[in-house]
């Protein structure tokens, strides 16, 4: 029988999987990636792509190559049956995290992107015909058995198990977890075309049409996303007929110069697993949970699980923090991914309704809206909260009790630095921990004890002056009161935020957060 060992074994080479195993490689971790598929998906699924993603890939040097794979600015415009507009918004000039809220992206694309830098790098391994049968777990690890790419029996032997699989996740049904949650009432037609030639003023349309509602996105400058619903009684292999199929795409584009390369029903989930974690055994991004497609934030979501999983257990495997620091996985997430997929319902609802009275009263609320500016922009910034709003209030975080600043999510604007436009505040930070003053040098204010705790974890520690970013978004991280020193995690939530006057007291805050030994 075949054997192998690594420190995390991650189950699926999607963009989630292959993330998280992308910064646990960069930590040092030796991290094989197991996908039963023998190549890399090519077929485009998700199309949206937002800017704390990005920030993600920035965060393991991958900008430079995945930006020529990301297009549009995404907003919307939404039409009643009539083809009255009703309502437009737009994220022009909304980039909390350092790039556009809401962009258009090639899926299939950036994943080979993903899978390239991973096979590159030397504490990486992707294996392609490789499928997980089963698991046992021992006090230290977890023993994976795997029918390899030639069909024979493998033993892997890891130090954690993630799985990255999606939706019909093997590792969720091995862990014994459930989706708790309901699908969506009717599928829908997804088509993907090659038409260079249907260009609207906006990338996104939505169609609020009781007959039958739709949606269409340019995701690159030839490709573009079509969805229609299924009506009550509509079997899917009748949308999929060519004809069906040209009689609702002709009102919009010239058939004679569309190729369809894809097209599949899918009926969209709102479900979120009733477990995250088994002892070392933990899901991940669609495993965990799936939201309807109508904020764009199912890709996006799994990729925020792994920016908060991935030094979480690289605290674990290097000793520093205790198993238990794991619970904080679900703990953490699990809110904020209720709260999108709850905001993703509430958004079909405005789409889909086939009643005429509810599509009457959603015509009224979007007319409502559009008559008031400051109504407007009050939805608008809702839609904008998951990447601007955002606070951890439990977990591995000291209370916000103790100081405003604790469990803030850092926005990322730009700092002075080389060049006119300066650079992006993460390229300062670091991609570890950072010990961030504000105002001030935060190791001249730390004793040998505390500094030797941070350098533990391999904190950087930097001085952020007040007013050294333009949109004032340092300024409002720590109300303006210079002084503050804060202990950045690596996915920018502040653990602690102290001063001076109470590092001892912080000391026993952030050890006992990360569940390190007195």
């Amino acid at each position: 029988m075949n054997y192998a060992e690594c420190d995390v074994a991650i189950v699926g080479a999607g963009p989630v999987g292959l993330t998280l195993a992308l910064q646990l490689a960069q930590a040092g971790i030796d991290t094989i990636v197991l996908e039963r598929n023998r190549e890399i998906i090519r077929e485009p699924r998700a199309v949206g792509i937002d800017g704390e993603s990005i920030r993600t890939w920035q965060a393991i040097g991958l900008t430079d190559q995945v930006l020529p794979h990301i297009h549009f600015l995404l907003g919307g415009r939404y039409f009643n049956a009539a083809g009255t507009e009703l309502f437009r918004f737009s994220y022009e000039g909304q980039e909390p995290c350092g790039y556009p809220m809401k962009q258009s992206f090639d899926q299939g694309e950036i994943d080979q992107v993903l899978a390239r830098a991973l096979i590159d790098d030397d504490q990486g391994r992707l294996w392609f015909g490789h499928e997980v049968i089963g698991y046992e777990q021992h006090a230290s690890g977890v023993s994976i058995r795997v029918s390899d790419a030639n069909d024979q029996p493998m033993t892997i032997a890891a130090r954690c198990l993630v799985g990255c699989d999606g939706g019909r996740s093997t590792v969720r049904r091995l862990m014994g977890a459930s989706l708790i949650g309901e699908s969506n009432e009717l599928p829908w037609l997804v088509l993907d075309t090659f038409d260079p030639y249907f260009q609207p003023e906006h990338n996104a349309m939505f169609f609020c049409d009781p007959a039958r509602p739709g949606m269409t996105l340019r995701v690159t400058p030839e490709h573009r996303r079509w969805e229609w619903m299924l009506l009550p009684g509509e079997r899917p292999e009748e949308l999929l007929a060519e004809s069906k199929i040209r009689e609702l795409l002709s009102p919009f584009t010239d058939m004679n110069k569309v190729k369809i390369f894809r097209k599949r029903v899918y009926n969209f989930s709102a479900v979120i697993a009733d477990k995250w974690r088994d002892g070392r055994v933990l899901i991940a991004g669609d495993a965990a949970h799936m939201t309807p497609p109508f904020a764009g934030q199912g890709l996006n979501a799994g990729i925020r699980d792994t920016r908060n999983l991935y030094w979480k257990i690289r605290l674990l495997l290097d000793g520093i923090s205790g198993l238990e620091i794991l619970d904080s996985y679900e703990l953490e997430r699990r809110e904020h991914t209720r709260q999108l997929i709850d905001f993703a319902v509430q958004l079909g609802k405005k789409i889909q309704p086939l009643d005429e009275d509810k599509a009457r009263e959603r015509d009224e609320f979007f007319a409502e809206l559009s008559a008031d500016p400051e109504k407007k922009l009050a939805y608008i910034d809702d839609l904008a909260k998951s990447q601007s709003i955002r606070r951890i209030e439990a977990g591995v975080v000291v209370s916000p009790d103790k100081h405003p600043v604790n469990g803030r999510y850092v926005l990322q604007p730009r700092v002075p630095g080389n060049g006119q436009d300066g650079k992006l505040l993460d390229e300062l930070l670091g991609d570890g921990f950072t010990l961030a003053g504000y105002g001030c040098n935060p190791r001249l204010a730390l004793g040998a004890k505390t500094l030797a705790l941070l350098d533990q974890l391999g904190a950087r520690a930097v001085e952020l002056a007040p007013g050294s970013d333009n949109d004032g978004v340092l300024d409002a991280l720590f109300d303006g009161t210079t002084g503050t020193i804060a202990l950045i995690r690596p996915d920018r939530f502040v653990l602690a935020a102290f001063t001076a006057e109470t590092v001892a007291e912080a000391h026993e805050d952030i050890r006992r957060a990360l569940l390190m030994p007195a």
